[in-house]
Formats: C-alpha cells, structure tokens, sequence
C-alpha cells in the first residue's frame, strides 16, 4: 500500500479516526488471508478425506467379495461332507451285508445238510 499524502489541517480526532480506519482495514486483509489460508487447507483435507473413504469402500467391497467367495467354499464343502457321510454309511450297510452273508456261509460249511437216508438211520 501506498502511504496517502494529507495537506491541510486535521484535528487529533480526525487524524485518530484515519489511523484506526487504517488499522481496520489491515485487519480484514490479515483476516481475509486466514480466511484463504483455511480455506486451502480445508480444501486439502477434504480431498485427502475423499481419498481415504474411496480406499475404504474399494477395500469393503474386496472384502465383501472374498467374503461371499468364503460362503460358497464353506456351502461346498457341507456338501462334499454330507456326500462323503452318505457313501459312509452306504459302505458300511454293505459291509454289515457282506458280513452276515459270510457268517452265514461259514455256518453252512461247518453243519454240512445231511441227507434224508442220514436223518433217518442216525
């Protein structure tokens, strides 16, 4: 600023009301400049903030299919489990079937059928 050239004759009261009215006026300059200087750095934080919720939903949304990717594996695998009990207990009756019938066949071997002349003169 340029300092201004006052002539003539001003009363202390006049030259008082100049200098605070000078001093007002660097005030709102000093003011304004804050004003500006918050006003960057609020823009920087509102940018940087943006940043960080994009990260945080593309990460949420990475999870959230990881998750899902989870819940068909663990579907898949209560299936698999189930099948796997079933061919279980199928082996198992078959096994107990194949069991009675070689006891049963083990029986017949040791008690040969006698013959009808053979009941008859025992």
């Amino acid at each position: 600023m340029s300092d201004v050239d006052l002539t003539g004759l001003y009363s202390d009261e006049q030259l008082e009301l100049l200098s605070s009215v000078h001093q007002t006026v660097q005030k709102l300059n000093s003011s304004t400049e804050q004003t500006e200087q918050l006003s960057g750095q609020s823009e920087q934080q509102i940018k940087f903030l943006n940043k960080e919720i994009s990260a945080k939903d593309k990460q949420i949304k990475l999870l959230s299919g990881q998750l899902k990717e989870k819940d068909l594996q663990i579907s898949l695998l209560n299936k698999h489990l189930d099948q796997a009990q079933q061919l279980q207990l199928i082996a198992e009756q078959r096994l107990t079937e194949t069991k009675d019938t070689l006891i049963e066949y083990q029986e017949n071997e040791n008690n040969p059928k006698k013959g009808f002349w053979h009941r008859l003169f025992r």
